[in-house]
Parts: structure tokens; C-alpha cells; sequence
């Protein structure tokens, strides 16, 4: 029997309740709102996130099944498929997006000094996970001018060329495979 905190409540504990509160006055998000708060959104779409939910549908399945731990996973009450949907299309984006910009902040300053844990590539960069989308091989003849971090399983060496000269990168997850030239 669980005697501690759940794991997604140990994660959550490092968000800050008073930073997002900001956001949410700044942008009116709890306006009217008796029951499902903007916080029990971001705990809720957190959830969903981590626990790898492909729908709405699935993420209210999934906490329904653990209707009775919501209280100690910071969920609250009012909880359903159609609040959720609710929330999602009327609440202003920006009280998420500032958020997250909070937590990166955050995150550069704890990080700073840890080389390990920082990027090598500076400014923006568009990342795309290719072989979570269904892609194990990235080929093509176009260029790019912005930076990219692509993950995929095979790529070919002018691809990552090109994407390197626009000052982004190619991770594959699989080893290259030989050609007959060094077998």
C-alpha cells in the first residue's frame, strides 16, 4: 500500500502555484468557473501527457479509472470529457504558453553551468520526433533555412548535412548500416 506521495505528485510539487495564478489574473482564466480551475487543466493535460494518451477520450478514461486519487493528484473535482474539452477550446492559450516560458527560464537558470544538460544549438529551434510520428527514414532534396532537431530512425548523410548547415541537428536512434564499400 502506498504510503508517500504519487510520482506525478512529486513531479508536479515543483511547479509553482503562485506563478501560474499570475498568468491565469492576468488572462482572466477562471472566470466563472466554479469547479474545473485553470489549474485542475494544466494537472489534468500534465497527466495525459506523461501517461501517454492519445485522446481526450483516453486521458477522462484514464482518470476516471483513478477517480478516487484525484484530490491527492491535484486534479479537483468537476472532472469530465466534456469539461475538459470545454476548458481546452475556450481558455486562453497564453496563460500556458507564459508558464512554460517560466519553467524554461527556470530551467536555463538551474542548468546554466551544466554543460551536459544545456543544448548545444542556441536560439529557436523547431524539434520534431519523425519516428514518433511513423517515419523510420528521412530522405529528401529540399533545403531548410531554420533550425531543426530532428529524431528518426535512419537519415541520409545529405540530409544531416543540410540540416546541420542551418545550424540544427540529426539524431538517429539506430546504428548506420554498413555499405558494401566498408563491408
Amino acid at each position: 500500500m502506498n504510503s508517500g506521495k504519487y510520482v506525478f505528485s512529486q513531479i508536479t510539487s515543483f511547479l509553482s502555484a503562485n506563478d501560474f495564478n499570475k498568468y491565469v489574473e492576468k488572462y482572466n482564466g477562471n472566470y466563472k468557473v466554479l469547479h474545473f480551475t485553470c489549474w485542475n487543466q494544466l494537472m489534468c493535460m500534465m497527466f495525459g501527457q506523461l501517461s501517454n494518451c492519445d485522446s481526450l477520450t483516453d486521458l477522462a478514461v484514464g482518470l476516471t479509472a483513478q477517480r478516487n486519487k484525484w484530490y491527492h493528484l491535484g486534479m479537483g473535482t468537476g472532472l469530465s470529457k466534456s469539461n475538459l474539452a470545454y476548458a481546452n477550446e475556450n481558455r486562453d492559450w497564453r496563460i500556458f504558453a507564459g508558464f512554460a516560458n517560466t519553467l524554461i527560464a527556470e530551467a536555463k537558470i538551474l542548468c546554466r553551468n551544466n554543460s551536459d544538460v544545456l543544448p548545444t544549438i542556441k536560439g529557436n529551434v523547431y524539434a520534431i520526433d519523425l519516428a514518433g510520428l511513423g517515419y523510420n527514414k528521412l530522405l529528401g532534396t529540399g533545403t531548410t533555412s531554420v533550425k531543426l532537431k530532428l529524431t528518426v530512425e535512419l537519415c541520409s548523410a545529405s540530409v544531416a548535412e543540410k540540416v546541420a548547415a542551418a545550424g540544427g541537428e540529426v539524431v538517429t536512434t539506430s546504428a548506420p548500416e554498413e555499405t558494401k564499400e566498408q563491408a
